[in-house]
């Protein structure tokens, strides 16, 4: 099995931010996709006032196109991954934050608003990680300093 590496989790945020945000930007999807979010009675104009879930999904296909490339390009800097994944990390994170406090304000239902809630923290938790790591050589163990017995 593959070990886990910075490209896997770029093309995680990738596929997620690309996936729902062009679901949102379909007006024949948000129902099925977006409309389950929200309380009874609730629009996305009532809740984001000009930004509507098109305008949020086009940046989030945006920024999950962007992961995708720069996963999928083998001659990028380690440096600049580990950027992209800090920002994706955030993202994430900001995301999470907004969905709970939409639950927490009512414009969001709860059972839906927390998966979505849940699914971009773990993502998050996962692109900081990787992020913030200094190199795959974390994961060796260090060498043993014992004096063998004589």
């Amino acid at each position: 099995m593959p070990k886990l590496n910075d490209d896997h989790a770029l093309m995680t945020s990738g596929v997620l931010l690309a996936g729902l945000g062009a679901l949102a930007v379909v007006p024949k999807t948000q129902k099925y996709t977006l409309d389950p979010l929200l309380e009874k009675g609730k629009t996305f104009e009532s809740c984001w006032g000009t930004v509507g879930g098109a305008d949020v999904g086009i940046t989030a296909v945006s920024l999950g196109i962007r992961d995708i490339v720069l996963a999928s390009n083998k001659d990028a800097k380690e440096k600049t991954k580990k950027n992209a994944l800090k920002v994706a990390g955030f993202t994430h994170l900001a995301y999470a934050a907004w969905v709970g406090k939409a639950i927490h304000q009512k414009d969001f239902q709860v059972a839906p608003g927390a998966v979505a809630s849940a699914a971009h923290a773990g993502v998050a938790g996962l692109c900081l990680w990787r992020g913030f790591r200094k190199s795959d050589d974390e994961d060796k163990p260090a060498p043993s300093t014992a004096t063998k017995k004589k």
